[in-house]
């Protein structure tokens, strides 16, 4: 099996990872294009867009740790990763490094990223820990993610929106985390206490709180919807 095919193999990897999230995200488009065009030229159209993919800010949205399963971090690990440009690469590695995502080691050899449910934790959770990859990343706990919800629930801390109820079981559970403290100004590894220094915050507060590059406090977001 030649390098292109192994790596339809992979970006096929992604959609079922994205199917084992809670809630599943089901990338029907992703696969579509997959299915018609192959993983290489699938790929090669994602990177050559101007902006990342819904998919991309969909797993962002989820929890940076879910940008493990992008195309954009898939394509930085090796052997994949000689399939494309430097041009290519250097996009790729520009909308992680946009959002804090970690990057692969250079001599990364993993056909697929491991899923955040597989990295390992201990009860104190550890944020913020710089890598030594290509630049400085900071990482995100799964775990401290779960911790908070487990805290507070799945209902908007803002304003008060539950998926569960409002869609069903199928979400049912589905929620963001918001961090109070930016990890970009912690500089360097903190202990994240999942009750002090996070909030469950709904796709839709979450996307205003950040709104043009900001990181506005939950007071802010609730007086904004307060004045309405």
């Amino acid at each position: 099996m030649t390098l292109e095919a192994q790596f339809d193999d992979a970006m096929l990897g992604i959609h079922r990872a994205a199917g084992e999230l809670t809630p599943p995200y089901r990338a029907h488009g992703f696969l579509s294009m997959v299915r018609q065009h192959g993983g290489k030229e699938t790929a090669d159209r994602l990177l050559a867009k101007t902006e990342p993919s819904e998919g991309f800010t969909e797993l962002f949205l989820r929890g940076p740790e879910n940008l493990t399963i992008s195309v954009e971090y898939l394509v930085l690990c090796n052997p994949w990763r000689q399939l494309f440009t430097d041009d290519q690469l250097a996009i790729a590695c520009q909308r992680l490094r946009d959002v804090q995502c970690p990057l692969p080691p250079d001599d990364s050899e993993a056909s697929m990223p491991p899923l955040p449910e597989e990295l390992d934790s201990d009860t104190q959770y550890t944020e913020g820990a710089t890598k030594s990859v290509v630049i400085n990343a900071y990482e995100r706990n799964a775990h401290a993610r779960s911790a908070c919800i487990a805290h507070y629930g799945s209902t908007c801390h803002i304003c008060g929106f539950d998926f569960g109820a409002t869609y069903g079981d199928i979400a049912d559970g589905y929620i963001h985390v918001h961090h109070l403290r930016p990890l970009s100004e912690c500089g360097g590894e903190y202990d994240v206490d999942p009750i002090d220094d996070l909030r469950p915050v709904c796709p839709n507060c979450h996307a205003v709180i950040h709104l043009g590059g900001a990181c506005r406090s939950i007071a802010e977001i609730k007086a904004l919807l307060d004045a309405q």
